[in-house]
């Protein structure tokens, strides 16, 4: 990860501290989430337990807690791990392991289909944030991500959004400064067209007046 110019955290800061990652179970589609390079890390179903898991034995070790219905996995290498996952209740869930120097959070998977109720933020963490943003500074589009048309009515913003991905949690957009002029994380945040509540995290040009891109992730379900 490269250091960003200017890195604003606006609603992140106190899901941050949380030591634990809850994401929704999603049986159509893979869950990408990093996991720690050297400890051991927790994953864990919301009032399910987990009964198999299937992957290629030789990219992590596993560790049981029958009495519990949880794991923990400790990858072998830094190669993403492919798992498959499924529980008493039979619900199957496929995961994309990828390793990370750093501490470890544990991975709660709840059982709820749908997307979480408008109005009820969810947690984020500082990784699922950072790795949106350097995907939309190398223009890749991330596992579990979708490219967004773009609307016309943008081009009234001195603030052209090119690009815009996103997933029912979060989207990453990229903006192209039209004018040349001085910019703040609070200027840019009254005319790109987001709430600023919804704003998580800016990422600025070294030199905003002499042109360039903002990165911006923001909430997709605020």
């Amino acid at each position: 990860m490269q250091t960003y110019a200017s890195f604003l955290m606006v609603l992140v800061a106190g899901a941050l501290a949380k030591a634990s990652i809850v994401l929704p179970l999603n049986d159509r589609e893979r869950i990408e989430v990093t996991i720690s390079q050297t400890s051991l890390t927790r994953i864990s179903f919301q009032n399910d337990r987990i009964c198999s898991v299937f992957g290629i034995a030789d990219e992590y070790s596993l560790e049981a807690d029958e009495n519990h219905g949880e794991i923990f996995i400790r990858p072998l290498h830094s190669n993403p791990i492919q798992l498959t996952i499924t529980t008493e209740n039979g619900f199957t869930q496929d995961l994309r392991l990828i390793p990370k120097e750093g501490g470890t959070e544990a991975l709660i998977i709840t059982e709820e289909l749908t997307a979480p109720v408008r109005g009820e933020k969810s947690p984020l963490i500082r990784t699922e944030v950072e790795e949106l943003l350097e995907a939309c500074q190398q223009n890749r589009i991330p596992l579990g991500y979708t490219l967004s048309p773009i609307t016309l009515t943008t081009v009234k913003s001195p603030y052209l959004l090119v690009r815009d991905i996103q997933n029912d949690r979060l989207r990453g957009l990229t903006f192209e400064m039209k004018e040349k002029a001085p910019l703040t994380e609070a200027n840019f945040a009254k005319t790109c067209g987001l709430p600023l509540q919804d704003i998580v995290a800016i990422v600025m040009p070294t030199i905003p007046f002499r042109g360039g891109h903002i990165y911006v992730v923001a909430r997709n379900n605020p």
